[in-house]
C-alpha cells in the first residue's frame, strides 16, 4: 500500500512557476518606480495651513527640520527637472526670438495703420455728429420761430389763453440718422481710456499708492536704523503707512 501511495503521489499535477526560472521574461516583477513617480509621491501630499505658525521652542525645533528636509527636496527638483526645462527653454527662446523678429516690422506698421485708420474714422463721426446736431438745432428753431409766430396771432385775435398752449406745446422730433459707409473686412473696436491732465484734481479712490517705491524706501530705512543701532526699531517715516518684517528662514 505505501509503494502504491508512494505511486499515486508521483502521478499528481506536477505544477512549474515559469515566473522562477532564471532569464524568464514574463516575470511579474514589480514595476520600479520612474524619479519623476518617487518625487511625485514625495510632493503630492505637502500642505500647509493657511494660518500655520510657530507656538513654542519644540515646534520652532521641529520646523527647522522639515524646512531642511523641503530644501533638499527643493533641491532634487531642480537636479532632476533644470536641465530639461534649459533645453527646451533654449529651444523655446530660439522659436519665440525669431517670431519676435519676424512680426516685429509687421506689428509696428500694423498698429500704425490700425491707430490713422481708426483716429480718421473717429475724426468724420465727430464731424458728422456735429452737422446732424447743427441740422437738429436749424429744425428746431425753425419750429420754435413758428410756434411764436403762431401764438402771436392768436394774442392778436383775443385768444391768450390758446396762445400760451401753443407756447407750451412740447414737439418730440426723432433724432437725425447719420449713415455710416461700411468698409468690407474692416471692423472697429473704441478703446477709450484715461489721461491725468491735473493730478491734484485727481479724488483719493483713483491714487494707487507706489508699493514698490514704497517698500524699496522700507527698506532703505531699517537698514540705516540698524546700522546705527541693532536693537532700534524701525518706524515709518510716510503718514499712513507702516513697516513690517516679514522674516523668512533660509536654508
Amino acid at each position: 500500500m505505501e509503494l502504491f501511495g508512494e505511486l499515486a503521489e508521483a502521478t499528481k499535477p506536477v505544477k512549474l512557476n515559469f515566473y522562477e526560472l532564471p532569464g524568464d521574461k514574463t516575470a511579474d516583477e514589480p514595476k520600479k518606480k520612474t524619479e519623476i513617480e518617487v518625487l511625485e509621491e514625495k510632493t503630492k501630499n505637502l500642505k500647509v495651513a493657511p494660518d500655520f505658525k510657530i507656538n513654542n521652542e519644540a515646534e520652532y525645533d521641529l520646523a527647522i527640520e522639515k524646512l531642511k528636509n523641503f530644501t533638499a527636496l527643493d533641491k532634487e527638483v531642480h537636479v532632476l527637472v533644470d536641465p530639461v526645462c534649459e533645453s527646451t527653454n533654449k529651444a523655446h527662446k530660439d522659436a519665440t526670438g525669431l517670431k519676435s523678429k519676424l512680426l516685429k516690422p509687421i506689428t509696428t506698421i500694423k498698429e500704425a495703420y490700425q491707430r490713422a485708420i481708426g483716429a480718421y474714422d473717429f475724426e468724420k463721426e465727430k464731424k458728422a455728429k456735429a452737422a446732424a446736431a447743427k441740422l437738429e438745432k436749424e429744425r428746431q428753431d425753425k419750429i420754435d420761430a413758428l410756434r411764436i409766430e403762431e401764438a402771436e396771432k392768436l394774442e392778436e385775435a383775443g385768444e391768450p389763453e390758446k396762445a400760451q398752449e401753443v407756447l407750451d406745446m412740447q414737439v418730440d422730433l426723432a433724432p437725425i440718422v447719420i449713415g455710416k459707409v461700411k468698409v468690407a473686412g474692416i471692423q472697429y473696436r473704441d478703446n477709450w481710456q484715461a489721461e491725468v491732465t491735473d493730478k491734484t484734481k485727481i479724488p483719493m479712490e483713483y491714487l494707487i499708492p507706489d508699493l514698490s517705491a514704497l517698500t524699496k524706501h522700507a527698506k532703505e530705512i531699517a537698514a540705516s536704523t540698524k546700522r546705527k543701532n541693532e536693537n532700534a526699531e524701525v518706524v515709518s517715516d510716510i503718514p499712513g503707512v507702516k513697516f513690517v518684517n516679514l522674516r523668512k528662514a533660509i536654508v
